[in-house]
């Protein structure tokens, strides 16, 4: 379970790093984590990526 999520995080990341600058990201993993499909992960990882998109200006 941790590995996939670190995978699913990473490739998010990825895709993501040119929009988000030189910033540092922590992930926490929380309970409930480890029932989420794939793609439930993804939406999540990808909504946080966003709101430190829209703050990386700030």
């Amino acid at each position: 379970m941790r590995n996939r999520a670190k995978r699913v995080i990473r490739e998010c990341f990825r895709l993501r790093s040119h929009t988000l600058g030189g910033v540092d990201i922590v992930f926490l993993g929380r309970h409930g984590l480890a029932g989420q499909s794939r793609d439930e992960l993804r939406a999540v990882v990808n909504a946080q990526l966003a709101e430190i998109e829209q703050c990386a200006g700030c």
